[in-house]
C-alpha cells in the first residue's frame, strides 16, 4: 500500500501542475466543470485520497515481525516521484495522467491479490475510471 500513496502522491502534483496550464474558469456558464475545472477537483481528490490512505496505513505495523522498538505502525512515504517536469504539449501531459492511472490500476490489483479486496482502494479505483474516461476524451480530441 506504501507504494499506492506514492502513485496517489505523484498524481496529486501532476493534476495540480497541469491545472495551472489551462487556461479559463474552473466551471463553465451552467456550473460545469471545465478541463481545468475537472484537474482542480482531481487534485483536491487526491488530498483525500491520501489522508484516507495515511489512516489505513497508520493502522498497520511498520513490520511483521520482530516489532522494533519504539512507535511500532506504519506510515505514509509521500515520497517525491522520479520528475516533476511537466510535458511542454498537452497531448502528452494527458498522457501523463493515463500513465498514472494504468500505474494506480496495477498497485490496487497486486494490493488486492495479496490482502483480499479493499473498499478504500476500489472507490479509488471507480473514480479513477471516471476519470479515465475523460483523459481518453481528451486524448482522442487532441
Amino acid at each position: 500500500m506504501l507504494a499506492d500513496v506514492n502513485v496517489r502522491y505523484r498524481a496529486l502534483l501532476l493534476n495540480l501542475a497541469h491545472s495551472l496550464h489551462v487556461p479559463g474558469p474552473n466551471a463553465d456558464a451552467s456550473g460545469s466543470p471545465t478541463l481545468r475545472g475537472h484537474l482542480t477537483d482531481w487534485t483536491f481528490d487526491e488530498m483525500r485520497n491520501l489522508k484516507t490512505l495515511a489512516g489505513v496505513l497508520s493502522s498497520k505495523p511498520l513490520k511483521q515481525s520482530p516489532a522494533p522498538p519504539g512507535p511500532t505502525n506504519a506510515g505514509p512515504p509521500f515520497e517525491l516521484p522520479f520528475t516533476l517536469s511537466l510535458a511542454d504539449n498537452e497531448r502528452d501531459r494527458w498522457r501523463e495522467h493515463l500513465a498514472v492511472l494504468d500505474s494506480a490500476a496495477e498497485l490496487v490489483t497486486s494490493i488486492d491479490a495479496v490482502e483480499g479486496a479493499n473498499t478504500t482502494l476500489t472507490a479509488m479505483a471507480g473514480a479513477d475510471a471516471e476519470t479515465r474516461a475523460i483523459v481518453n476524451q481528451q486524448l482522442s480530441t487532441q
